[in-house]
């Protein structure tokens, strides 16, 4: 009976240490991911810190006015602009073939005659379907064997996004960013999702003109439909990109795309979570 209780008590003993060592484990974890989010917190801080100072001093804001680093390199600016030429293009060249060049006159309009060729029209629309092809593939295997993953949506992304455009339609303070915005990076996951959709239903639509694929009506209907839905919800999520510079706030984040370049200042006062802008900023303002 005694020694019963002895491994009794002994085993109790144990579980004791166990259940001690696990609530250790637990505390260690707590105090790390609190020191941690404490870390991030002081970081954002200290960078909101130095956006007052460089707004309050007048030598401080003239030097943080005039540094500038860069925040788009010329390979992220010639496939932004390559997409963007290539989308238009296709946009055109796809109403053309409705036909509405006969009906509005456009065919009569100078060096517009070709318009009203449906065969001229389809084939300029695979040449800029190849374009944007080359410039998805191009930017997909830049970036990937890079691992650059910056303007990826990140978990929390929606609420983030509600919480700055509240911010700027309210005149608030904003939650600090990345190197995207939250409402950025959702708008490159949607028009991602577009333009595979049209990628993907254009191909077989071109591999039917093109080897005979031989496709039921009703397979092809919904081939078309898709295909012409891709391109009004690429027409809507150009009018919100386009819409996103009412804002005043982000009107610098456009002019970037065309110099590739976006004040100190700015980055230190809305982008307090890009660790590599930030250092580029504060090295700026210092050589200011």
């Amino acid at each position: 009976m005694k020694q019963i209780n002895t491994l009794n008590h002994s085993a109790i003993k144990n579980e004791a240490i166990r259940a001690s060592s696990a609530n250790a484990a637990l505390c260690e974890n707590a105090a790390s991911s609190a020191n941690a989010a404490l870390c991030e917190n002081a970081a954002s801080n200290a960078n909101a810190a130095l956006c007052e100072n460089a707004a309050s001093s007048a030598n401080a804001a003239h030097s943080a006015k005039d540094a500038k680093i860069t925040r788009q390199s010329a390979q992220n600016r010639l496939v932004h602009w390559g997409v963007a030429f290539s989308i238009f293009g296709l946009i055109f060249s796809g109403i053309l073939q409705l036909p509405v060049a006969k009906r509005y006159m456009l065919n009569e309009l100078p060096l517009m005659a070709w318009s009203a060729d449906y065969s001229i029209s389809l084939i300029v629309h695979y040449v800029f379907a190849a374009l944007l092809m080359i410039f998805g593939a191009f930017h997909l295997s830049y970036h990937f064997g890079r691992k650059e993953f910056d303007i990826v949506p990140k978990k929390g992304d929606f609420s983030a996004s509600v919480a700055v455009i509240k911010a700027m339609i309210k005149g608030g303070k904003e939650p600090p960013s990345a190197k995207y915005l939250p409402e950025q990076r959702l708008a490159y996951a949607a028009i991602a999702a577009i333009i595979m959709l049209l990628v993907i239903t254009g191909l077989i639509k071109t591999y039917k003109n093109l080897a005979g694929l031989n496709l039921s009506e009703n397979a092809m209907f919904w081939v078309s439909w898709l295909h012409n839905l891709g391109m009004f919800l690429m027409i809507l999520a150009i009018i919100g990109h386009l819409a996103a510079f009412i804002f005043k706030a982000n009107r610098p984040l456009l002019s970037a795309m065309f110099s590739g370049k976006v004040s100190a200042k700015y980055t230190l006062c809305r982008h307090a979570r890009w660790d590599e802008g930030i250092k580029e900023a504060k090295k700026a303002l210092k050589r200011g």
